[in-house]
């Protein structure tokens, strides 16, 4: 089952919002540890699905390599650099 979920990093105390969950465990972008711990489920099932296949198709389009693991940020919710355009290479 997809899931989006915010993530408290229990090393360097970081908050990451709108994670893709994975049950190994999320990691954090900061110190790049896996010792984080889910502090919410945003988001779960096929509309969580649906929004992370768009993200990676969106992603891929812009050359992103599929083994980066990018935030994302369901429409409900703005993300950090909301209204920010990057333009591909």
């Amino acid at each position: 089952m997809a899931r989006i979920v915010n993530i408290v990093c229990n090393d360097c105390e970081n908050r990451d919002h709108t994670r893709r969950w994975h049950f190994l465990g999320v990691r954090c972008h900061t110190c790049m540890s896996f010792n984080t711990v889910v502090q919410q489920t945003v988001m779960n099932g096929i509309d969580a699905a649906a929004l992370l296949d768009q993200l990676d198709a969106q992603a891929q389009a812009v050359g992103v390599p599929s083994n980066i693991s990018l935030p994302v940020a369901p429409p409900s919710i703005p993300a950090p650099m909301d209204g920010v355009a990057i333009a591909p290479n």
